[in-house]
C-alpha cells in the first residue's frame, strides 16, 4: 500500500474529479475525502479540495472551515484567503471579500488571482478606478492572458479611459482576431471621446 499521505491525496483527487468537468456527484466526492482529511489531518491541498466540494453543495460555512483549515496547515500560501474571498463574493458580503484578497496580496504580492477576484469585485461595487488598477497588476502578473486582457478592457471602458481602451483592444485583435466583438467597444471608446474620430 503507499504512504498514508500520498494515498489522502489522491483519495482527495479522486473526489475532486466528481465535481470536475460538469459532472458533479457529491455523494461519490464527500465520503472520499472525508476519508482523505480522516487519514492526513495536515495537507493544505486537500483542505482546499474539500473547500471547493462544498461550495458546489453550497455549503459556503463548512467551505470556509476547510479553507480556514488550509491556511492554518500552511500559513504562507495565498489560496485559501483568495477562496474564502471567493465565498464572500458569493454571499455578497464584498468587505469581507476584499479584506481576504487583500491578505491573500499581502501573503503574495504576485499572486495573480487574488488581483483578478479584486479587480472583479470593485467592478461589482462601482469603484471603477481601483477595478482598473487591480486589473492591470493582473495582466501585468499574466502576460499574454487574453481572457484578463478582455476584462481589464471592460473596466477601463466603464472608467471611462476611452484611449486605454482603444489601445487595448487593437493589441488584442493582433494577437485573437476571433475577438471582433472587442471591435464594438472601440467603437462606443471612439464616440465617447471629446474629439470622436
Amino acid at each position: 500500500s503507499p504512504p498514508a499521505k500520498e494515498y489522502a491525496f489522491a483519495l482527495a483527487k479522486i473526489a475532486e474529479s466528481y465535481i470536475r468537468y460538469g459532472q458533479v456527484d457529491t455523494t461519490a466526492a464527500l465520503p472520499l475525502i472525508r476519508q482523505a482529511i480522516k487519514i492526513d489531518s495536515k495537507s493544505e491541498e486537500i483542505y482546499l479540495i474539500a473547500g471547493d466540494i462544498y461550495m458546489i453543495f453550497n455549503e459556503g460555512t463548512i467551505a470556509i472551515k476547510n479553507y480556514n483549515l488550509a491556511q492554518y496547515a500552511n500559513p504562507n500560501s495565498p489560496t485559501a484567503n483568495m477562496k474564502i474571498g471567493w465565498v464572500y463574493v458569493k454571499g455578497r458580503a464584498l468587505t469581507s471579500a476584499i479584506q481576504r484578497f487583500d491578505e491573500a496580496i499581502s501573503l503574495d504580492p504576485n499572486y495573480a488571482p487574488a488581483y483578478r477576484e479584486l479587480g472583479q469585485v470593485y467592478w461589482s461595487a462601482n469603484r471603477l478606478e481601483q477595478s482598473k488598477e487591480n486589473f492591470k497588476k493582473y495582466l501585468e502578473l499574466t502576460e499574454g492572458n487574453i481572457p484578463a486582457k478582455t476584462r481589464y478592457v471592460n473596466s477601463l471602458f466603464y472608467a471611462g479611459d476611452y484611449d486605454e481602451v482603444i489601445k487595448n483592444v487593437e493589441e488584442i485583435l493582433q494577437v485573437d482576431k476571433s475577438r471582433s466583438y472587442m471591435n464594438r467597444l472601440a467603437g462606443y471608446s471612439s464616440y465617447e471621446k471629446k474629439n470622436a474620430d
